[in-house]
C-alpha cells in the first residue's frame, strides 16, 4: 500500500468511528463504505469496549496478589512533588513513570520478562493496588491481599510471604 492508499484508509477508519459516535448503524456505512473496513473498524471499537470494560471490572477488584513485579515497579517509580498552589503533593510522574517515556519497554526491562504491550500495560495499573497495600501495611510483602468494598483501600494480608519480597533494593 502506497502513502496515499494509507492515507485514504486512515482518513475512511477516523470517519468511520465518527459515524458510529453519532449512532450511524454498520449496516448504513456498509452501504457507502467498504463493508471489509467498516468490520474491521468495528472490531477494533468492540475490541477497546471490552478492554475498557474488564478494566473497569478489575478496578473493583476485592482481592489482589502483590507480586516481585510490581514491588520492582513501585521501587523505580519516578515520584516526584508538585506545588498545587495549597499544599502539594507527590506525584508519579505520568508520562515516565518509570524514568522513559516508553513505559511498556521500561516495564519489560525492569521485570526482565517479554511481555506483550496489553501485559505490561495491564501491570502497570495493577500498581495502584500495589500502592495501596504498600502504603496501608508499612510493608513490602508479596502474597494475597483483600478488602471489604471496592471503594476502600484497606487492604488485608490473606496469605504473604513471610519474608520481604526478594527483589534487592537499588
Amino acid at each position: 500500500m502506497n502513502m496515499y492508499e494509507n492515507f485514504a484508509k486512515s482518513t475512511l477508519k477516523e470517519l468511520i468511528v465518527k459515524l458510529h459516535s453519532d449512532r450511524i448503524d454498520k449496516a448504513s456505512m456498509k452501504k457507502y463504505i467498504d463493508s471489509t473496513l467498516v468490520d474491521e473498524v468495528f472490531k477494533d471499537i468492540e475490541d477497546k469496549e471490552k478492554l475498557e470494560a474488564k478494566q473497569k471490572q478489575s478496578w473493583n477488584r476485592l482481592s489482589f496478589i502483590l507480586t516481585d513485579d510490581h514491588v520492582k515497579l513501585i521501587r523505580r517509580a519516578n515520584v516526584d512533588w508538585r506545588e498545587d498552589g495549597y499544599i502539594g503533593h507527590w506525584e508519579m510522574d505520568d508520562k515516565r513513570p518509570y524514568g522513559n517515556s516508553d513505559i511498556e519497554e521500561d516495564i519489560m526491562s525492569i521485570t526482565g520478562k517479554d511481555l506483550s504491550v496489553l501485559q505490561a500495560q495491564k501491570l502497570h495499573e495493577e500498581t495502584k493496588f500495589a500502592v495501596q497495600i504498600m502504603l496501608k501495611n508499612g510493608t513490602i510483602k508479596t502474597g494475597e491481599y483483600k478488602r471489604k468494598d471496592h471503594y476502600g483501600d484497606d487492604w488485608k494480608s490473606v496469605n504473604t510471604s513471610s519474608k520481604p519480597s526478594t527483589e534487592n533494593k537499588e
